[in-house]
């Protein structure tokens, strides 16, 4: 009963202490489950429901029985951004125009799926547990903003979706200390980014605000496996006194293979286009390296 009631008072307290969050376009939005972000994220110690998978699977013997877990998380991503005004260098004239650029936002803001679902059992065990889970990682994972935003030069489209399969187990001795591990499968079924480029051949030419042939540039591409695992522990000194530790112990890094597409933005006639060509190679193909935190 004791464990029901900490699932609801952890629920209780996300809901009545949320607040909003500010973040500079960053990817990582928050702990996975209601007990953990009740918390405020401080779940290494005492991680006592199926989301210890991923904060620390030595927590996992703390929960003692069979336990199903099943919640998905709503947020609201609403970024911005403003770029500082600048002289646009890139227009004829012996006077460059003071240009100002108005604020963007992230014209995706909504996102109604962040699941996690996993199961924890001890098997009737006195000092074991074992879980399975699947989630995604705690993040934003789609941001939109337009072709002509201040931000062009650096990014207008990103989705990133991301899947971890994990498989845990845990021991512990007398309530004293506890282990654990977590093998984790990542798996990327798509990965897309897309950003504005000037396509000028010219190497000394400035452009900074727009030029005629600016490019569309995106890549999307795919991993559906990577290993990753995660080593947990926790010591009770006494009673009242609980010290966890946790952290990755197999660097891991997505290896995203895909393709690259290139469209004029503003084409002067119906049929120009941009042929992409890479020497001894019959078809352009793109590889994007990212480290898992």
């Amino acid at each position: 009963m004791k464990q029901h009631l900490l699932g609801i008072s952890g629920l209780a307290a996300g809901v009545l202490c949320a607040n909003v969050a500010l973040a500079d376009g960053g990817y990582y939005s928050g702990v996975k489950g209601a007990v953990a972000s009740g918390r405020g994220g401080a779940f290494v110690a005492r991680a006592d429901d199926v989301s210890a998978v991923e904060l620390n699977p030595a927590g996992l013997t703390h929960i003692g029985t069979t336990i199903i877990q099943i919640g998905n998380r709503f947020s609201y991503n609403q970024h911005s951004y403003t770029r500082n005004p600048t002289l646009d260098w890139g227009q004829s004239g012996t006077s460059p125009p003071y240009v100002q650029f108005p604020e963007v936002r992230n014209q995706t803001p909504w996102q109604v799926l962040d699941p996690f679902i996993g199961v924890a059992s001890n098997f009737g065990l006195k000092n074991w547990a074992f879980a399975a889970a699947l989630y995604s990682p705690a993040g934003t994972a789609r941001e939109v903003y337009p072709n002509d935003g201040g931000q062009r030069y650096m990014m207008v489209r990103r989705n990133a979706q991301m899947l971890n399969y994990t498989l845990s187990a845990a021991s512990k001795h007398n309530d004293v200390f506890g282990f654990g591990a977590t093998v984790k499968w990542i798996a990327v079924p798509s990965l897309e980014y897309a950003l504005i480029i000037d396509g000028s051949p010219f190497g000394n030419s400035v452009n900074p605000v727009t030029s005629d042939v600016d490019v569309h540039a995106g890549v999307k591409g795919s991993d559906l496996f990577t290993i990753n695992a995660i080593l947990g522990a926790w010591v009770r000194p006494t009673p009242s006194l609980e010290i966890g530790l946790s952290g990755q112990i197999l660097p891991s890094e997505i290896h995203a293979k895909g393709t690259l597409n290139a469209s004029l933005v503003h084409a002067s006639m119906p049929g120009d286009t941009i042929t992409l060509k890479r020497a001894a190679f019959p078809r352009t193909t793109f590889r994007s390296r990212c480290r898992y935190p």
